[in-house]
């Protein structure tokens, strides 16, 4: 049987009397139906038995990830979502234990239940069960060494190690059922509650539950070793971080005088004659920090997806094909509004007459939609693998009629930019349903950047007909010129260190000509890239170089690799597409867009066969107890 058949976890569990086994997948990119068997006697795992957890590698293919060695205690008799500790606590008879050593380590279920008399196990929490044992006498854990016996260490600790062993399988099974429903609603509710900066109360709710989800994140993967796209990931966070520190942070008065842009300020205490006080970099810490925490949201997304185990990942891409479609309805129902009153508009400050959905712009609402049309095509093309050729065309003709109401609510939008980006993402869903050779498919993907850069090209220099353009003066493509101008005249002022995140809006003003300035409040530079280099200076640029070059990278290798995932390769053009939407607009500015676009960073990150696998429907999932 190979190295796995002889392995010490599995002679150290005969010898205990505890009940394992060393279970892997059957059927990853080889074969149809995935399944559990048994490494050693190569039978399928029995019914009974509730699957949490998984081995990401398939023998016969290679394909997967090595996980740790999984145990199986004993398959739950009674309902397997709520183990008692008295079922596991009690120790194997040692007739069974004999014939399992005999047998190589294999579970004999059909041996179990015939010496376990099949006696019904009553149900009890976790804590009252722990308490009846040791009112009972029962020993339990630690309890030999406590007392100084001489075999602490020879006698097992059964009754402790069943008791701990329940615990650990009801926090995995929580884990289990949190993956599977608690992280797509929480991307929902991101979805709902994020698109705008004037919902307050609901951006509050979505940073407290963002900080659960880490928390979570982290004590679930707290045993499992980091990977090379882990720790850029890491490293990334890492860097956002300390350059949020920096911005933040108090300096000494004749350090933060001595920077960029400052002397106003040093100026300006010397006029009142005080002494300068210690000072941030920024010039609105305050405002730095509440722009900081905005993107807790997509921090956690982005760890949730990466690294929570069971998780399936293409249920986010549902979430977000759903989402996208319940906005087109509610933005219907606000152009239909024909009266003076703004009915079905969530936010006082908003795009009236045009569509905006759960938004307050409507080109972050369109933009959205944008960003749905490929994961619509990726899950089209896995529902419908494998499947009858009737149940195939239905699946195709359902997705046409959702990609018919994306485009339907982009027009409804009035968003030029979200038009002219609607192509090549329109190009890479072809590239994904038509599964074209690989020199093709490359072609379709070159062709679909160069349209986008070309796009966006056009929008800067004002080469858009008249006719297209919005009639908002704010929205036009004559004032974001003169913002890119303002905002370009005011960046050397502040290098290399930048104004703080969050200080454009006031810090904007002091370069306008006061005879020319009008009652417009310009919030930002309507070019993220421009922003962000007077915000954080020279160490923001460089995250962005060093972001977008890795972008550049995964892209290339998905879209070459046989085993890229199609949502994988949906996560690069929807990512592309917010990329490129960037240059004119500020689309992650907003929550429900950066936690899409964390989504499809972490797709991204991913190992291509582990996200193959997570297309399949989600991870092999079993029991590891021990």
């Amino acid at each position: 049987m190979g190295a796995d058949a002889g392995s010490g976890d599995d002679r150290q569990g005969a010898g205990s009397g505890r009940l394992h086994c060393l279970v892997r997948p059957v059927g990853c990119a080889c074969a149809g139906r995935r399944s559990l068997q048994c490494r050693l006697c190569r039978q399928a795992l029995p019914a009974t038995v509730q699957l949490v957890h998984s081995d990401q590698r398939c023998r016969p293919c290679g394909a997967g990830e090595r996980g740790p060695e999984h145990r199986l205690l004993w398959p739950f008799r009674r309902d397997p979502r709520q183990p008692t500790p008295a079922a596991v606590a009690r120790t194997l008879p040692a007739g069974h234990v004999r014939r399992r050593q005999s047998a190589g380590g294999a579970v004999l279920d059909a041996d179990l239940r015939r010496e376990q008399g099949g006696a019904r196990q009553p149900s009890a929490p976790q804590w009252a069960g722990r308490r009846q044992l040791r009112r009972s006498g029962a020993e339990l854990p630690g309890a030999a060494a406590r007392a100084g016996r001489p075999d602490a260490g020879q006698q097992p600790d059964a009754v402790g190690d069943g008791v701990a062993a329940a615990a650990r399988t009801g926090g995995l099974m929580m884990a289990d059922r949190f993956a599977r429903f608690g992280l797509p609603a929480f991307f929902a509710l991101g979805l709902l509650l994020g698109g705008s900066a004037q919902g307050l109360w609901g951006k509050l709710l979505l940073e407290f539950v963002a900080v659960a989800v880490m928390a979570a994140t982290v004590w679930v993967r707290r045993d499992r070793a980091l990977e090379s796209s882990d720790r850029f990931m890491l490293a990334m966070i890492g860097l956002v971080v300390l350059l949020v520190a920096f911005q933040i942070l108090p300096l000494p008065p004749a350090l933060w005088s001595a920077l960029p842009g400052r002397a106003p300020i040093a100026a300006g205490f010397a006029l009142l004659g005080q002494s300068l006080p210690w000072a941030p970099v920024s010039l609105a810490p305050s405002t730095s920090l509440s722009t900081a925490l905005t993107l807790l949201p997509a921090v956690a997304m982005l760890m949730a997806v990466l690294w929570f185990p069971h998780v399936r990942r293409g249920s986010f891409s549902l979430v977000l094909v759903g989402v996208a479609l319940a906005n087109i309805l509610l933005g219907t129902l606000q152009v239909s509004n024909t009266g003076d009153e703004a009915h079905w508009y969530l936010y006082p400050d908003t795009n009236l007459g045009a569509a905006t959905g759960f938004f307050a712009n409507a080109n972050h609402l369109a933009i959205l939609l944008v960003t749905a049309v490929p994961f619509l095509a990726a899950l089209v093309m896995r529902m419908s693998r494998n499947k009858r050729d009737r149940r195939s065309a239905g699946l195709a003709g359902a997705g046409l009629g959702g990609l018919l109401l994306l485009l339907l609510g982009i027009l409804l939008s009035g968003s030029i930019a979200a038009t002219v980006l609607m192509l090549p993402a329109l190009l890479g869903a072809a590239a994904l349903v038509l599964k074209p050779s690989r020199t093709t498919r490359l072609t379709l993907l070159g062709l679909a950047l160069a349209v986008g850069a070309g796009a966006v090209a056009v929008m800067l220099s004002g080469g858009v007909p008249a006719g297209m353009r919005g009639a908002n003066k704010v929205a036009s493509f004559d004032t974001r010129a003169e913002f890119a101008h303002h905002t370009v005249g005011l960046i050397p002022t502040y290098m290399p260190v930048g104004s703080g995140l969050g200080t454009f809006p006031t810090i904007y003003p002091t370069s306008e000509n006061p005879n020319t300035v009008t009652l417009d409040f310009v919030n930002h530079a309507h070019d993220d890239y421009l922003e962000l280099a007077l915000e954080t200076g020279l160490p923001g640029l460089l995250l962005v170089v060093l972001f977008v070059g890795w972008w550049a990278w995964r892209t290339v290798v998905i879209w070459r690799s046989a085993a890229g995932s199609g949502h994988a390769r949906a996560a690069t053009i929807a990512s592309g597409v917010l990329l490129l939407h960037s240059i004119v607009d500020y689309p992650l500015r907003t929550i429900a867009i950066e936690m899409v676009f964390a989504y499809c960073v972490a797709l991204m990150a991913l190992p291509l066969t582990q996200a193959a696998a997570a297309e399949e429907g989600g991870e092999a999932r079993h029991l590891r107890i021990g």
